[in-house]
């Protein structure tokens, strides 16, 4: 019950079935370097390797938990990966929610 209660939030695969991402989310009303590399290393010990993605009202994160840790910093959602005006809809989205 501990494996499935502390697994990642999402499982994504890739197209071709070749790779597979475990990917643990967080909301965080501010990014502390601390607490991130706390999470990072804590989702480490479980799941090697993982990501990990954060969401704040000023943006979206994301970075393997491995470089994390070892940096203790987490970059942000890189712009290839998902578009900036999709980025800021969502964070619109997000920051509205978090308004109610």
């Amino acid at each position: 019950m501990d494996n499935i209660s502390d697994a990642p939030d999402f499982v994504l695969v890739s197209e071709d079935k070749s790779e597979v991402y475990l990917v643990e989310v967080k909301y965080r009303s501010s990014i502390n370097a601390e607490d991130i590399k706390a999470i990072a290393t804590a989702l480490l010990k479980r799941w090697n390797p993982s990501w990990l993605f954060v969401a704040n009202p000023e943006g979206f994160y994301c970075a393997p938990s491995s470089s994390i840790a070892t940096e203790g910093k987490i970059s942000r959602l890189p712009e290839s990966w998902v578009a900036a005006d999709r980025q800021k809809r969502y964070l619109d989205l997000l920051n509205e929610f978090e308004k109610r």
